[in-house]
C-alpha cells in the first residue's frame, strides 16, 4: 500500500493484495493444459486498487483460471476485471469496435469515463456439448458495462459438426461464431462453416457418404 502526498496534501491512495480462494469454492487449472490441479493448490486472485482523492477510486481484478467445485466439467479464465469511479485514471484495454462515446472508442478509454470493464472471459464447455472430440469455448471479450449500456464480442469455435447440422435436408457445420453487441443493439453477427449440396461428391470419395471434402464453404453475416 502508499499514499501519495504533494504540496496541496493528500495525492493518491494505493492498495495492492493477493487472494487465496479454498478449494471447497473453486479449484486451480493448469494454464497449458486445462486440468485441474492437485492439493495443496489454490486458485489466487490479485487486485488493486487506487483512489486519486477520497471521492473517486479505480478497482483491478485478476485471477488464475479454474473451476467452480461441484461443476468441474465447465472451465473458466478470467483476465483484466476493473470498475472505474474515477475521473482522472481509466484502465488499460478498449471498448469493442464500433464503440464511440465522448469517453471511450475502440483505441482507449478516456480519463472520464467510467463503468465496469472485463478484457477477456472464457468458458470451456462438457465435452457433451462439443461438435467433435474439440471442446467448444465460447469467449466473451472487451465487455463494457456503463451509462451506454452493454458492449461487448462473443465469439464461439466449432459450435456445430456436419453430422449433426440439417439444412433442409442439406449438412451444414457451424466452425466460428462471432457477435458483437454495441450499446444494448446487435452491431453485427457472422457465422460460417460447410454446406453439404447432394449432388456434389468428390472424385477420391468412393462410398457415398457425407465428406467435408464434398462440401462448400460458406460465410453468413448480419450487419444492420
Amino acid at each position: 500500500t502508499f499514499v501519495a502526498v504533494d504540496c496541496n496534501g493528500f495525492a493518491g491512495l494505493g492498495i495492492a493484495a493477493d487472494v487465496e480462494f479454498c478449494r471447497n469454492i473453486v479449484k486451480p487449472l493448469n494454464p497449458i493444459n486445462k486440468e485441474i490441479l492437485p492439493e495443496p493448490a489454490r486458485v489466487d486472485g490479485h487486485f488493486s486498487t487506487y483512489a486519486p482523492n477520497f471521492t473517486e477510486i479505480m478497482v483491478s481484478f485478476s485471477m488464475d483460471p479454474f473451476v467452480i467445485t461441484g461443476v468441474e466439467d465447465v472451465k473458466w479464465w478470467i483476465n483484466g476485471v476493473t470498475m472505474d469511479m474515477s475521473e482522472t485514471v481509466s484502465p488499460t484495454g478498449a471498448p469493442p469496435e464500433g464503440y464511440n462515446t465522448p469517453f471511450a472508442n475502440a483505441f482507449q478509454f478516456k480519463p472520464l469515463w467510467k463503468g465496469f470493464y472485463i478484457e477477456d472471459i472464457e468458458v470451456t464447455l462438457p465435452e457433451k456439448f462439443s461438435a467433435n472430440e474439440e471442446p467448444i469455448t465460447i469467449g466473451v471479450h472487451d465487455l463494457v458495462i456503463d451509462d451506454m449500456g452493454v458492449s461487448c464480442s462473443v465469439s464461439a469455435e466449432d459450435v456445430l459438426g456436419l453430422e449433426k447440422g440439417n439444412a433442409g435436408g442439406w449438412g451444414f457445420s457451424i466452425q466460428s461464431f462471432e457477435l458483437v453487441v454495441l450499446m444494448n443493439n446487435i452491431s453485427k453477427a457472422e457465422f460460417s462453416g460447410k454446406v453439404h449440396v447432394p449432388i456434389l461428391r468428390s472424385i477420391s470419395n468412393t462410398s457415398g457418404s457425407m465428406q467435408e471434402a464434398d462440401c462448400l464453404d460458406y460465410l453468413a453475416n448480419i450487419q444492420p
